[in-house]
């Protein structure tokens, strides 16, 4: 009932720790997710004995006394989505364009600040799509639930990226995926148009926009449908000198956007200014599942699900004529501050 075959490159270096990345392919993973008991791990608690061999010298205490984090990841969206901001959803915007990175930028040259290089082949073997997309789809999974449909096209745009590989990944991805209610997102991602990472959210009253969804301290902007009347004339007058003045851009209309409120106060421990992500939330929602006992927000059922959208996406040609999308889980259970 299940089949995965994986490709890719895994090597030691000079260290001795495993580099690489590996792609994988996986028929049938809504059957097997319920028989690896791993929620009723997480809601029964992990045994020290478990531990003990997993991860030596850790205490079941010290899991325990971890703070889950997930309730400080994308609070405002969800906030402002269940207190209907904009009304009925219809149509998302999720974009993940990192702009053209080879061959020009030579990213296979990039160094982190520990000096470890940016793994370019892998990264070009296995393709953007499945590198990135994951990182709109949960948010798309978090506020309407399981997939229904996909229907997509990828290609490899650019062959020649600067650097030898075995084989090359699409490196350009547009989908559309429909969910419950009549939603209907379209997604991309990509290495080749410009850095766009916005992700936009159109209701029957208003849209509600966030610049960065790589960044966990962007804010919220809401604009209504129609604005007020007031709100209608000092747009129609400030682009109109735009227009008059000829200000570069002024081909595409300015409209009064509103800061939407926090649920809370953003705090989290950023990897840099640069990159203002925390990349433990996700461990940190597993250890306060296991401390509560209670169903992890991160299921394993919705990693299968991201999956399968996932290969959808990047390689539509395996999926021809099959829109219904297999997987599918429990609705993800809001956050405190989303209630």
């Amino acid at each position: 009932d299940l089949i995965a075959v994986a490709a890719g490159t895994l090597r030691l270096n000079a260290k001795g720790a495993i580099e690489g990345e590996l792609q994988m392919t996986v028929a049938g993973i809504e059957k097997i997710v319920p028989a690896l008991g791993i929620d009723r791990m997480l809601e029964e608690g992990v045994p020290q004995a478990t531990l003990d061999r997993l991860a030596p010298g850790v205490k079941t205490g010290d899991v325990s006394n971890l703070l889950g984090a997930l309730d400080k990841a994308i609070p405002g969206f969800g906030k402002a989505l269940r207190e209907n901001a904009v009304g009925r959803v219809r149509l998302v915007y999720a974009n993940f364009d990192d702009g053209m990175i080879a061959p020009k930028q030579s990213p296979w040259l990039w160094q982190n600040e520990l000096g470890v290089s940016w793994p370019a082949k892998d990264e070009f073997e296995v393709g953007c799509t499945y590198e990135h997309s994951g990182y709109i789809l949960t948010w798309l999974a978090a506020f309407f639930g399981p997939a229904t449909k996909v229907s997509a096209f990828a290609t490899c745009l650019i062959p020649d990226k600067g650097i030898a590989v075995d084989t090359m990944a699409p490196d350009f991805m547009v989908g559309c995926i429909e969910y419950p209610g009549g939603v209907v997102a379209r997604v991309t991602c990509g290495i080749v148009a410009p850095t766009d990472k916005s992700l936009t959210i159109i209701g029957d009253d208003g849209i509600l926009s966030v610049a960065n969804v790589r960044s966990e301290v962007c804010p919220i902007y809401v604009r209504s449908i129609p604005e007020s009347r007031a709100r209608q004339a000092l747009e129609r007058r400030v682009n109109n000198w735009r227009t008059l003045l000829r200000i570069p851009g002024h081909e595409t209309e300015w409209h009064i956007w509103r800061k939407y409120p926090m649920a809370r106060r953003p705090v989290a421990h950023l990897v840099s200014p640069n990159k203002p992500v925390d990349f433990c939330r996700g461990p940190a929602e597993m250890v306060d599942a296991i401390k509560h006992k209670r169903r992890c927000r991160l299921s394993p059922e919705l990693g299968g699900h991201i999956s399968e959208l996932i290969e959808r996406l990047q390689y539509p040609e395996r999926f021809v004529g099959q829109f219904e999308v297999a997987s599918a889980f429990e609705p993800i259970e809001p956050l405190p501050c989303w209630q």
